[in-house]
């Protein structure tokens, strides 16, 4: 199996539930993270969710 070239790892948030969709663009696209969570949290200021991706 060859070696990645680069690593990547991203902390994008979102205010809605955009980022369930981004999740299904990453992989609709081709991409195989090696690792990609989905956290939904609450702050005082309001809601908003997080994805982690690692390629």
């Amino acid at each position: 199996m060859p070696q990645n070239r680069y690593n990547i790892l991203m902390l994008v948030p979102f205010i809605d539930d955009a980022g369930a969709e981004a999740v299904s663009a990453i992989f609709r696209a081709g991409i195989v993270p090696s690792a990609l969570e989905f956290m939904k949290e609450t702050l005082s200021t309001g809601r908003y969710n997080i994805m982690i991706l690692a390629i």
